[in-house]
């Protein structure tokens, strides 16, 4: 089931180019560092694939500066962590991620099926789908992987 809620938290979340080469540099890092990064003159919004390397001379230009990736490369990653990645709830069944709070139930009139108050006469509670709660830490592992995610999370 984890699979199918990774894969439905992929689908739902689409994530700026930079943020996954970000990752990737990251991610290059923990299991083959250390490694360099390179920022250019549009700052870590114009980070790219191409922008980390083993090698520091790799990366050397004019206008660029290089550092290692777990610099300036990974404090960005964890801001942005910060700022954009929080808990969701997923309907597996129907594949649908809500960012929002959970999912409540309802009254509805059966004649109608249209909600009602719960005072009407012949209204029926309507129980809401059952959903998971992704918390952060699995929306990261799913987003980023699990080397990534248990060390920004």
């Amino acid at each position: 089931m984890r699979d199918q809620i990774d894969a439905i938290i992929r689908d739902a979340i689409r994530l700026p180019e930079h943020v996954e080469a970000v990752a990737a540099a990251l991610k290059y890092d923990l299991y083959h560092g250390p490694s360099f990064a390179r920022i250019g003159p549009q700052g870590f919004e114009g980070f790219t694939h191409d922008d980390y390397a083993t090698e520091y001379a790799d990366l050397e230009g004019e206008g660029y500066s290089v550092a290692e990736t777990f610099g300036p490369l990974a404090d960005h990653f964890r801001a942005w962590v910060a700022d954009n990645v929080s808990s969701v709830f997923v309907d597996v069944d129907a594949g649908f991620v809500s960012f929002g709070p959970e999912p409540e139930g309802y009254w509805m009139d059966p004649e109608t099926c249209e909600p009602c108050d719960c005072d009407d006469e012949g209204a029926v509670w309507v129980d809401p789908e059952p959903v998971y709660l992704a918390e952060s830490r699995d929306v990261m592992r799913a987003l980023f992987g699990s080397a990534v995610a248990e060390h920004f999370n």
